[in-house]
């Protein structure tokens, strides 16, 4: 939905000095034009160089910058540009000006596949998803070659060019194989992610059991948003949602989305099974699965409908808080899909919890309220905001 103005005694003390800073010079040679996203720890802005060249800044909260933060901010520049060419965003630059640390990263025109999804009543066409998954699926696998797992996929971080061309948002959370500093910075025994697109394992603050399966998760989650336009758990609050989440196997997308091919219903539900060992082994497998799934006459290829873009338009992100495995050839993955189409369980085996299990979550969402908070997005040219 679209943020209503504001009156200044209303608005929030970070999004003031935000937007007080739009026309300001950042390292004397960068002009911030217009605010076009906005996060619990930075902001990002549409920029013009001193040479002409326009760029996005993302530049973090002044009184949330620490040692940690920094680096952290640092080491999704370097993940990101390793995916460049497959469908990150790529940083160009990084800098400190006085009291400000920022990244200048590509300056995208398109919007999120929340804000197109929300654009089109919450759903999404069928030959979109279609589309869309393929294309986000071949950056996920490319991440999961490189030993690099994002750890929080959901439409707010999948933003679709006016091209067409998918770019996958947001590395800040990315763990990455042998990376030493990779823990420290992440905290990797923290609750990361968020509730409604987060897999089981994480919801826990399992950090350390997050793997290229809790990715697989979260695009299992993000299809199932754009083919029945409602979340895995709805819930009133984001600690009910980390419950359900922690505690809940998810329903199939078939009970709520009836037009949707029998095949791309197996395929997603594998995706959101219960435990990490019954989802695909990594993006690269579920690839495979989708492929064939679309192959096997599920749907014809449909155009991409591109995205109308309203610069003006603010969208704020309402879901929850944001704070190489098996390959299988396409044979394999239809025979593997046969069984599943007809009735698609949902985990029945799923786990069930006591009060104990529950209170420990409880806990979880605790420890992580500091991390809470709303991230605003635009529907024009920008990476997202942490």
């Amino acid at each position: 939905m679209t943020t209503p103005p504001q009156h200044d005694d209303e608005t929030p003390e970070w999004e003031r000095v935000a937007r007080s800073r739009v026309g300001a010079l950042v390292a004397g040679k960068w002009r911030l034009d217009a605010l076009l996203g906005l996060g619990g720890t930075s902001a990002v802005y549409a920029a013009t160089h001193r040479n002409g060249n326009r760029a996005a800044l993302k530049v973090m909260r002044v009184d949330r910058v620490t040692q940690a933060s920094r680096a952290r901010l640092l080491r999704e520049a370097y993940v990101a540009n390793q995916l460049a060419r497959e469908g990150a965003v790529t940083v160009l630059d990084d800098g400190v000006d006085g009291e400000l640390v920022y990244l200048v990263m590509d300056l995208l025109e398109g919007e999120t596949l929340s804000a197109c999804a929300r654009r089109q009543g919450g759903r999404l066409p069928l030959g979109d998803v279609w589309r869309i998954g393929e294309d986000l699926l071949a950056i996920v696998a490319a991440a999961h070659e490189r030993k690099i797992v994002h750890r929080d996929l959901k439409p707010e971080n999948i933003f679709l060019e006016a091209s067409g061309r998918v770019r996958v948002l947001d590395f800040g959370l990315a763990r990455v194989e042998n990376d030493a500093d990779a823990s420290a910075i992440t905290h990797s025994n923290a609750t990361l992610g968020t509730p409604a697109f987060m897999s089981p394992e994480q919801a826990w603050g399992r950090g350390r059991e997050a793997d290229a399966r809790s990715d697989v998760w979260g695009v299992g989650a993000t299809m199932f948003t754009l083919l029945t336009g409602r979340l895995l758990h709805p819930s009133a609050t984001a600690a009910e949602m980390l419950v359900r989440t922690a505690t809940e196997p998810a329903r199939s997308v078939g009970d709520f989305a009836r037009d949707v091919p029998p095949a791309l219903v197996a395929v997603v539900d594998r995706a959101l099974a219960f435990h990490a060992a019954d989802r695909w082994s990594d993006g690269r497998a579920m690839l495979v699965a989708w492929r064939a799934a679309r192959a096997n006459g599920a749907l014809a290829p449909v155009p991409f409908a591109r995205a109308v873009v309203d610069s003006a338009a603010v969208e704020t992100d309402a879901s929850g808080v944001s704070a190489l495995g098996r390959r299988s050839t396409a044979n394999d993955a239809v025979s593997e899909l046969a069984p599943r189409v007809a009735s698609s369980p949902r985990n029945a085996e799923g786990r069930r919890f006591g009060t104990a299990g529950i209170v420990g979550v409880v806990v979880v969402v605790a420890l992580s309220a500091a991390t809470a908070g709303t991230l605003a997005f635009v529907r024009s040219g920008h990476p997202r905001a942490g």
